[in-house]
């Protein structure tokens, strides 16, 4: 009884999925992981590509059809939103703390590629976020509110870092070459769906794919929510400063 009790206390507790958690493994098969990948991106080619017919708020529109392809695959695979890096943090440093570092970062990266792209390449075309934004004050607040930080903050993030990134390491390994290789392909699908900004802007955003896909499997611990909150932060200065100017 005695060694028992021991061995017992010196289990260690099980990890929060999308928090403590240093692997967060859905438990899939490798077909599995390249199917749920590959339908939610044919998904949301498809509505992306209602551009073409002249649709407006294509990309909204688009990350909404992520996400519902998204939420019906975890409910197929019966899990969590935890595995997808959702779990709340326990403390306000928690979340702070690595948003603040990712921020930083995020400046560094943004300025010094934004440099040397515009340079080298040129300026990337105007975003529809910015072309579309509605005229009055309040349509705008609404803007940012709904479609910026609910469908391109939040959205993006849980599909492109929390569900397709983890679906490809889920496929490709876990060794550091791998996690790589699944960083780099998250960053180059993510950059892809900014295929109207030129080559300028799919160059931009798949180095802050790479950057925020590599900072969820490290700095953020996988939970999303830094991501989210840099992301969310970002999008709606550039936005208020193009409104208001």
């Amino acid at each position: 009884m005695g060694n028992a009790s021991t061995t017992e206390e010196r289990l260690p507790k099980p990890a929060r999925p999308g928090r403590s958690d240093p692997d967060c493994k859905p438990n899939l098969s490798k077909s599995q992981a390249a199917i749920d990948t590959g339908m939610v991106v044919i998904v949301m080619a498809s509505v992306w590509s209602l551009r073409f017919a002249g649709a407006s708020q294509v990309g909204a529109l688009t990350m909404a059809a992520g996400l519902v392809t998204v939420g019906s695959l975890l409910l197929i695979r019966k899990q969590s939103i935890a595995t997808l890096g959702l779990a709340m943090p326990k403390s306000f440093s928690e979340l702070m703390i690595p948003s603040l570092r990712l921020m930083g970062l995020f400046g560094v990266v943004w300025l010094l590629l934004g440099l040397i792209v515009t340079t080298v390449i040129g300026q990337p075309e105007t975003s529809s976020a910015i072309t579309e934004q509605p005229q009055s004050l309040w349509g705008f607040l609404l803007d940012i509110t709904l479609i910026t930080w609910v469908l391109i903050a939040f959205g993006e993030e849980v599909v492109f870092r929390g569900f397709i990134l983890q679906r490809l390491i889920n496929l490709l390994g876990r060794s550091t070459l791998a996690r790589h290789l699944a960083i780099g392909l998250q960053a180059m699908i993510f950059g892809l769906g900014h295929l109207s900004q030129g080559i300028s802007g799919i160059l931009l955003t798949a180095s802050i794919g790479y950057l925020f896909g590599w900072f969820f499997l490290t700095g953020a611990k996988r939970s999303l929510w830094p991501l989210v909150l840099v992301h969310g932060i970002a999008d709606t200065v550039m936005l208020t400063v193009v409104y208001f100017l």
